[in-house]
């Protein structure tokens, strides 16, 4: 192959996302746009959990240019949480013209599981116009923020997660 054939083109690049189980067509968990301006973004991460938790996500998203760009945060977490998680999905809310770092970071309210293979979560973002944290330059969750993230699909670990976390722009363009 030396580099010239895309072994995942058979799932449109994202072979944790979409499956192909008979070599026809590929579909994901559920109906889906098809990756372009303004469409297909979507997450990979991973977190650990002992009541509090930190971890780091990577989100990609596409321009309404068409230009793709990777942010790369750190989050940390308080809430009910145990184990050690990574997953992908997508990430709804960030496509075209919301495909801005800021639109992704602050507030998230994130519930899943993972069990070995097999993983599950849902994220709802908040943004930052709560009371303020005393001490902090920073506000608690107040109203949605329209950006959302779900995933289901391959993961690794065992970890049961019903936290807030707060994400930390850290790189990427």
């Amino acid at each position: 192959m030396n580099g010239g054939v895309n072994t995942y083109g058979y799932v449109s690049g994202k072979p944790l996302a979409y499956v192909d189980a008979m070599g026809l067509a590929n579909s994901g968990p559920w109906p889906r746009p098809n990756p372009g301006p303004g469409n297909g973004s979507d997450y990979w991460g991973w977190d650990a959990h002992i009541g509090y938790g930190v971890g780091r996500t990577s989100f990609s998203c596409t321009d309404c240019s068409g230009k793709k760009h990777t942010y790369i945060y750190k989050k940390v977490c308080i809430g009910a949480g145990l184990g050690l998680g990574a997953s992908g999905g997508d990430v709804f809310g960030t496509q075209g013209k919301n495909c801005k770092p800021e639109n992704y970071a602050g507030w998230f309210a994130e519930g899943g599981l993972s069990a070995g293979p097999i993983s599950f979560g849902v994220d709802v973002g908040f943004n930052e116009d709560g009371p303020p944290i005393p001490f902090t330059s920073h506000r608690l969750p107040g109203s949605a923020s329209g950006v959302g993230e779900g995933g289901i699909g391959l993961g690794a670990g065992a970890m049961g997660k019903l936290t807030y976390c707060y994400y930390t722009l850290v790189g990427g363009q």
